[in-house]
């Protein structure tokens, strides 16, 4: 996916441009190891060293779009939990594809609750989607979340919805990465971690195809390749979803 646009990151981001209130920014840098060598924490989790903020503290990426099999989830009271053996080889597929030093871009969304830098990952080389690549290959499954100001007429075309869900049905019906039919995973990642941290759902779920609207629970009656999250009914309904 080629974007047609660039901004040189400075030491504070840099601002691109404003959707619907919210900027959005573009940073250039490098994937960097932890203390084993690898530059991803997870399927979905990595860290990016900004070029032009050299010897600064490098940003903790998660990854938006798409959601990868748990690999070390903190739950109270005990050691933490993963999805074995996706969970690893979820992370291992995104290490291939951005090892440690690999130059990309970032277009950063954000923080979410846990300060992590909310993003999409392109490889600085030729603007490969990272995140697109992922739920493709069948290591991520989509994950697309609308809240808050961004979450307006334009939210599906300009996040690209729909290519992720198109990438997400084709990794299926190739049996690709956690749809692989010798060792499919059954449970998504959100639903894991709901059952490991004994919560309830909580977000709206819209069926891309049909555009109904089911409330948090029900979310099981749409296909994985359809889901869309909302955060409130009236965002699901500005996008045209109803619950009908």
């Amino acid at each position: 996916m080629i974007k047609s646009f660039f901004c040189t990151a400075v030491f504070v981001l840099a601002a691109c441009f404003q959707v619907h209130a919210q900027t959005v920014t573009y940073v250039r840098g490098h994937t960097v190891p932890n203390s084993r060598g690898d530059a991803v924490a997870d399927g979905d989790t990595l860290r990016v060293q900004p070029d032009a903020a050299a010897g600064s503290r490098a940003l903790r990426i998660r990854m938006i779009g798409m959601d990868t099999p748990e690999l070390h989830l903190p739950v109270a009271g005990q050691s933490p939990v993963g999805q074995a053996p996706w969970g690893q080889q979820a992370s291992d597929a995104l290490e291939a594809m951005v090892p440690a030093y690999t130059e990309v871009i970032v277009e950063v969304h954000g923080l979410d609750r846990y300060r992590r830098t909310l993003g999409r990952i392109y490889l600085a080389s030729d603007w490969t989607d990272v995140n697109y690549a992922m739920v493709r290959s069948g290591w991520a499954t989509p994950y697309i979340y609308c809240s808050g100001v961004t979450c307006a007429p334009g939210y599906l075309e300009r996040e690209n919805v729909q290519s992720y869900l198109e990438a997400c049905d084709a990794a299926r019906s190739e049996g690709l990465g956690v749809f692989n039919p010798n060792s499919f995973m059954d449970e998504q990642p959100f639903e894991f971690r709901l059952r490991m941290q004994n919560r309830t759902p909580d977000k709206h779920v819209g069926d891309f195809g049909s555009r109904k609207l089911y409330q948090p629970t029900e979310y099981s009656q749409v296909d994985v390749c359809r889901r869309i999250f909302f955060d409130t009914e009236s965002h699901a309904e500005a996008l045209g979803f109803s619950s009908y």
